[in-house]
């Protein structure tokens, strides 16, 4: 699958079809990371995405001014699976040139 075929897929499942894998559920505990603020990123344009293997993409979502939510989803069996989450410097993503 590509990045275009897995956008298409993305748009056209409902935020809340989106399974939750139990990895994922452990991890929004630990982080503090609500459910609902997931699936509010998840209707937005993502700042990023990068194909991880044939059916997982780490999309890269801005979520305040100096962090990203990195949001890993994976598509099996024709469902998306939320299989990771973490917050991250967005100067991992956002790099400033020097002249």
């Amino acid at each position: 699958m590509n990045i275009p075929e897995f956008l298409k897929i993305l748009e056209s499942t409902s935020k809340e079809e989106i399974k939750k894998t139990k990895h994922v559920e452990i991890q929004m505990k630990d982080r503090n990371i609500e459910y609902s603020h997931v699936l509010e990123l998840l209707e937005k344009d993502s700042a990023g995405i990068l194909k991880q293997n044939d059916n997982t993409f780490k999309l890269y979502h801005e979520d305040t001014d100096t962090k990203d939510m990195i949001i890993i989803i994976s598509y099996k069996l024709e469902k998306l699976y939320l299989v990771s989450i973490f917050p991250q410097d967005n100067k991992r993503r956002v790099r400033d040139v020097q002249k």
